[in-house]
């Protein structure tokens, strides 16, 4: 997992993230899939049916973390984000996911397709090592909202009119995923894209210890990490489809 370098100093005490590795070192582990997308950004319109705006981490030119020499975070969050579009689908949830392939996509963009499609939530997905468990983030430190400049509302204050929304939705979460008996921990940090974002915005991080690794690309933990995160979205349904 990498974060742009305004992230807070305060965060990168807390944690530790090996995305500057840039190229796996042979092929890449293949993870279940349930398509065969094209590869384009989600361009849909946006509607009038309140909907998760799911964005898997990283992707096209950028790998991510080498979480091994078969496996890149890009194709990892990729997998967990589709199993967590069909959780959220099984509920009745309308998900959509930023990116449906290995498309390059910068903060900016990803910020910009969530808010110009009128997301009512957003949810970026990541994984790095070392750690163990999942770590949830929420946006900090926003400063009072401003006038948009053109269609990209500035990134210091998108989020201030959803910053208790987003903090709550992060510790909701967290206590999920904590029920399913995952090790969970949470972190308050000013994070992009999730300060770009004009909606209550959270980040899910799969912590990851390489002897682990085996069990964590399976089906078992990420339908958990998966069925976690959906289980608490639906719960609080009510208030987030209504929000203006």
């Amino acid at each position: 997992m990498r974060w742009n370098k305004f992230a807070h100093p305060a965060s990168r005490t807390a944690i530790v993230f090996c995305a500057l590795l840039l190229f796996a070192a042979g092929p890449r582990r293949q993870l279940p899939q349930e398509s065969q997308p094209a590869p384009e950004i989600n361009q849909a319109h946006s509607t009038a049916t309140p909907f998760v705006m799911i964005d898997p981490g990283h992707g096209g030119d950028d790998n991510g973390a080498v979480l091994s020499d078969k496996l890149l975070e890009k194709d990892l969050t990729l997998a967990l984000a589709r199993r967590l579009k069909a959780e959220l689908q099984e509920k009745g949830i309308t998900a959509r996911l930023l990116r449906d392939a290995d498309v390059t996509l910068s903060l900016e963009q990803r910020a910009e397709t969530a808010n110009e499609q009128h997301a009512a939530l957003y949810v970026v997905l990541h994984a790095g090592m070392p750690g163990r468990g999942i770590r949830v983030y929420s946006p900090a430190n926003v400063s009072p909202g401003v006038a948009a400049a053109g269609k990209f509302l500035p990134w210091d204050n998108a989020q201030a009119n959803y910053l208790s929304r987003s903090q709550a939705l992060a510790t909701a979460v967290a206590g999920a995923l904590a029920r399913k008996n995952l090790t969970v921990s949470t972190l308050s940090t000013p994070l992009r894209p999730l300060n770009n974002i004009n909606a209550p915005a959270i980040a899910v991080e799969l912590a990851i210890d390489p002897a682990d690794l085996q069990d964590i690309v399976g089906q078992k933990f990420q339908t958990a990490v998966a069925s976690g995160i959906a289980a608490e979205i639906a719960q609080q349904r009510s208030q987030w489809e209504k929000q203006p």
